[in-house]
């Protein structure tokens, strides 16, 4: 019986992850699906927050001054966003993936395939958005993301299970 309530938690906790993986490429899709005025004005909206918050109250900054700032930063701002969306995409098919099969090579390369295949799509995506096109520094930043969301939960699951056998 107790083998039987461990396996029936396995799979429910496998199943959330995976319906959170496909949550999550929704809202990659969401953002993606956005003109390119709503997407250039949403990361402007961000970082105009970010400015204003780091500006002491004493010294109110000038419209110039603030969209000088918001034009510098633009770019950054929005390599951040890939870089974060796709790694933790990374992060929950990993998780997945390690929830759901026993052969190592599924584990590792399953999560890879899949948040680079959904990389690429969503640049590709892209192309069929008003204002918007595929670019590849920025599909290029989601592969990176990907992978290093992919590499910490493999990390850290490899590093507990061998802190556990200790």
């Amino acid at each position: 019986m107790f083998a039987y309530d461990c396996s029936m938690k396995k799979k429910t906790i496998s199943i959330i992850l995976w319906v959170l993986v496909l949550c999550w490429m929704g809202v990659i899709f969401f953002m993606s699906a956005q003109s390119g005025t709503a997407s250039h004005k949403m990361s402007s909206d961000v970082l105009e927050k970010i400015h204003e918050i780091s500006q002491d109250e004493a010294k109110r900054t000038d419209e110039v001054h603030t969209k000088n700032f918001i034009d510098y930063y633009q770019y950054n701002i929005r390599q951040t966003a890939h870089f974060s969306m796709f790694a933790v995409l990374g992060i929950l098919v990993t998780a997945a993936s390690l929830y759901s099969f026993n052969k190592i090579k599924i584990r590792i390369i399953l999560p890879l395939s899949l948040t680079v295949l959904c990389s690429f799509a969503d640049e590709l995506f892209q192309i069929y958005i008003p204002g918007r096109a595929f670019q590849w520094d920025d599909l290029g930043t989601d592969i990176v993301g990907s992978v290093l969301g992919c590499a910490l939960v493999y990390l850290t699951y490899t590093v507990v299970n061998r802190l556990k056998r200790k």
